[in-house]
């Protein structure tokens, strides 16, 4: 396996960045504007949120590392990762998708679309390869089991 390099630029900043450039784009590169969007995005915002939530109390719980790329002590198997191996990820994806339908905003897909393969690439792969080391045939029988986002 290959020495995954600790980051200081951890996913919540990274949502919280992105937020931050949506507003932008939406304010002063406004491509195609929504109309009518901000009720999903009233329900998609906070069940996001809410679930990632679920997910720190899940790690708190079962005394395991939350953050990315750190060696994890249990492996999580019960609901949310039940319907994906990465439901905190797909979690502020979504709400990134909801953070672009309030803003009633096309351009900020970009965004959202650069954030998930940032993710993708950055974390998820990397993270895989930590955990199939560390729980071995377990980690792998999930695998084939779980998706990976949906």
């Amino acid at each position: 396996m290959t020495e995954v390099k600790k980051t200081k630029l951890l996913p919540p900043y990274l949502v919280i960045g992105a937020m931050l450039i949506m507003f932008g784009l939406d304010r002063f590169l406004p491509i195609i504007e929504w109309q009518n969007t901000r009720a999903l995005a009233y329900v998609l915002m906070p069940g996001a949120f809410l679930c990632i939530l679920y997910c720190a109390y899940i790690f708190h719980k079962h005394d395991t590392e939350i953050k990315p790329l750190e060696e994890s002590s249990y492996l999580i198997l019960n609901w949310p990762y039940t319907i994906s191996r990465n439901p905190i990820y797909l979690c502020m994806i979504i709400f990134l998708a909801a953070w672009c339908l309030w803003l009633e905003s096309i351009s900020c897909l970009i965004v959202v679309a650069v954030f998930a393969l940032w993710i993708h690439y950055r974390f998820v792969l990397l993270e895989e390869q930590i955990l199939e080391v560390r729980f071995g045939d377990n980690y792998l029988i999930y695998k084939q089991r779980v998706r990976r986002w949906l």
